[in-house]
């Protein structure tokens, strides 16, 4: 038996205090408040229990944890165990519904994709998307952006909504949106003069802040000599970044140059 951490050990030893303190009996009646520091420290299915919990007794239509969440650094763990949940979608859809402007953008990627139990739904997808981004959310807005971009879910293509999304995305700090406003300025669409510096730039924020869709690009534009002067050796180091982050287009032109 492998030997635990001192790092898994002080863990288990908070949750223990924290367990005794907040929880005090097994049985005991707790608050929201409560449970909600529990679950900052427990597993996935505890977490979106004591979500469901909370929203059963406060506020059903979610509104209550929707604020909330939205000043918890810990919500980020809680939407990577609810992305980890077949069912999880129900208890999205509580959030979204509560104002939680992440939480409509999840849901929507759940339409996009057929996942968290719902079939797909390009059209639900829009629906959320919009609804995520007119609440102000980057990430919502970026995913609108794309829809718009591909004529999906009930939408007429249009680069001119689509850049404008893309924009919006890109200042509210969406890495994604930022390299889809670079493909606008590299290609003159969507109403936007092409300059291939400006795509270049855009290309590089979103690079250097980690999208590897960016990196992509951004290696691309090196290659091709878009907006800079070709530099294969510049390229290569950037489609290893995007190629190391999952990226499949970087890994074919890798393969493609012999590297």
């Amino acid at each position: 038996m492998l030997a635990r951490s001192p790092r898994a050990r002080s863990r288990s030893l908070f949750l223990a205090l924290v367990i005794v303190v907040v929880g005090g009996c097994a049985g005991a009646n707790l608050t929201p408040e409560q449970e909600w520091v529990m679950a900052k420290f427990a597993d996935c299915k505890t977490r979106t229990n004591a979500i469901n919990v909370n929203l059963d007794r406060v506020a059903p239509n979610g509104s209550w944890h929707a604020s909330m969440a939205q000043t918890q650094t810990e919500y980020n763990r809680l939407v990577e165990c609810m992305n980890s949940e077949d069912d999880s979608a129900p208890l999205y859809r509580r959030l979204a519904e509560g104002g939680n402007s992440r939480a409509m953008a999840a849901l929507g990627w759940m339409y996009e994709r057929g996942s968290g139990g719902l079939a797909q739904d390009d059209a639900e997808a829009v629906k959320w998307y919009r609804k995520g981004a007119d609440a102000g959310n980057a990430g919502a807005m970026t995913n609108l952006a794309v829809m718009y971009s591909r004529g999906r879910g009930g939408l007429s293509q249009d680069d001119a909504e689509a850049a404008t999304w893309y924009r919006r995305g890109a200042d509210g700090g969406s890495l994604r949106a930022m390299a889809g406003l670079g493909t606008m300025y590299e290609t003159g669409r969507g109403g936007i003069e092409k300059n291939e510096s400006e795509a270049l730039r855009w290309y590089r924020k979103s690079a250097e802040g980690g999208d590897s869709y960016a990196m992509y690009l951004l290696g691309r534009a090196y290659e091709r000599g878009t907006g800079v002067a070709v530099d294969r050796v510049e390229a290569v180091q950037w489609y290893r970044k995007a190629a190391a982050g999952g990226s499949e287009s970087a890994a074919q032109r890798l393969k493609a140059l012999g590297k």
